[in-house]
């Protein structure tokens, strides 16, 4: 038990009073030694401050991938719906399912014909900037190419969660067409009925807001490409269901039509690309 300072000096000071052998000004110095322990005795010591946790990193998220392609057929609710339903499947498979129908109405930009007063003349959109038509219509709906097909896909992407983009890929090569799908990457491809020669109807026109006259072909399709194996393509067919097709059948088809494609970007393009090592193959 500790001795308090008053205790310690008044026996210190009796000691040397006694005993004679300390003097005045040495008791004092002890006297002041005591208390400084006292005082040293009597304050806790601050205890270490425990070492701050660390934050946990976040996970880096996986990169998104192709599922496979499920088949989606356009009828009956969309007659003339192939470009539309074709992106609902690659949407799907990108991880942003889509319903074909709703995809239709709420998010591709479509503009119904229009009529003269004398009913001479009928007029309608550029199918590269909108669905000339109705989709959903058999007799009063035609088709789109790449970019309605692009808007769309962009606002369904954007709307549900984001995270990925549409990807123009009109102007591919065949070795492209080839690597893309090698590496799990499904293309939304416009082609034709039975992977036939084009040709244009003789029957139907109209307007164009240039004033220019638009004859439309008559045998035009949409399809999704899934896979390749070999010489021949996996088809998801939105009006005859799977086909396999003949490698160079199918780009024959594409090739007359432009070579007009469109994907969903999940990161994986560049990939792609460097996987292609054709030179100059169609």
């Amino acid at each position: 038990m500790l001795r308090t300072a008053g205790m310690l000096g008044g026996s210190l000071l009796a000691a040397g009073m006694m005993t004679g052998c300390l003097t005045l000004p040495a008791a004092e110095m002890l006297l002041a030694t005591a208390e400084t322990a006292a005082a040293s005795a009597s304050v806790p010591v601050a205890e270490s401050a425990a070492p701050t946790a660390q934050p946990t990193p976040s996970p880096t998220p996986e990169p998104r991938t192709f599922e496979n392609v499920t088949l989606v057929m356009q009828t009956p609710e969309l007659p003339n719906g192939c470009e539309v339903t074709s992106l609902a499947m690659v949407l799907t498979a990108a991880g942003y399912p889509a319903d074909k129908v709703e995809l239709c109405e709420t998010c591709l930009p479509m503009v119904d014909f229009t009529y003269s007063d004398d009913g001479q003349w009928r007029y309608g959109p550029s199918p590269e900037e909108a669905f000339a038509g109705i989709a959903s219509s058999a007799s009063g709906g035609w088709y789109c190419f790449e970019q309605p097909i692009l808007d769309a896909g962009n606002t369904w992407i954007a709307a549900n969660g984001g995270g990925a983009q549409m990807a123009q890929l009109s102007g591919l090569s065949q070795a492209e067409l080839d690597a893309l799908l090698a590496g799990g990457t499904p293309v939304v491809a416009w082609v034709t009925q039975g992977y036939q020669a084009p040709y244009r109807t003789s029957t139907f026109s109209w307007l164009l807001p240039s004033g220019e006259e638009y004859v439309p072909y008559n045998n035009l399709h949409c399809v999704t490409v899934a896979d390749i194996y070999g010489d021949q393509y996996l088809v998801a067919n939105p009006l005859q269901g799977w086909e396999m097709v003949d490698r160079d059948e199918f780009w024959s088809s594409f090739e007359s039509m432009g070579c007009r494609a469109v994907t969903v970007d999940l990161g994986q393009l560049d990939s792609a690309a460097a996987a292609e090592t054709g030179t100059g193959e169609k």
